[in-house]
């Protein structure tokens, strides 16, 4: 028995063309998204250092993050703000989690920051509830003061 072959005339075709297009829109939309993602860390501010400093994991979903600049000037999301805009945010997150126990406020602040510009975030900070506060600083490398 012969089985019949298939015609060489029109027929269907697959074209990859449109499947090609959308993997480098998904690339595209990626890279911005985990672009933006990082963003909100990428203010540009001489941290402190600690010697205690352990390494930061992977970002948490109730992270919020603030950043003081040495001029101290609030920044969220590399945008600036004024201090009513960083209560009503921090209040407005509190809110919407249901309750500030899953959140956690990360303040990235200049090392010449004056502490006049800190000390009303962790006021604001106390007013809604919000315990979870960290300070990013950079790692400094401790030497054994031990003689060899």
């Amino acid at each position: 028995m012969k089985l019949p072959g298939r015609p060489l005339g029109p027929g269907v075709k697959f074209s990859l063309t449109p499947m090609i297009d959308v993997v480098f829109n998904l690339i595209i939309f990626f890279l911005a998204a985990s672009h933006l993602a990082r963003s909100n860390e990428t203010d540009p501010v001489n941290l402190a250092t600690a010697a205690t400093a352990r390494a930061d994991g992977a970002p948490l979903p109730g992270r919020l993050t603030l950043t003081i600049t040495a001029a101290g000037a609030y920044r969220i999301n590399g945008r600036p703000r004024s201090a009513t805009d960083v209560a009503g945010w921090l209040a407005g997150n509190v809110g919407a989690a249901g309750g500030a126990a899953g959140l956690e406020l990360v303040i990235r602040t200049d090392k010449s920051t004056p502490f006049e510009r800190i000390a009303p975030v962790l006021r604001q900070c106390a007013d809604v509830g919000l315990s979870r506060v960290r300070f990013a600083v950079e790692p400094v490398e401790v030497r054994d003061a031990r003689p060899q």
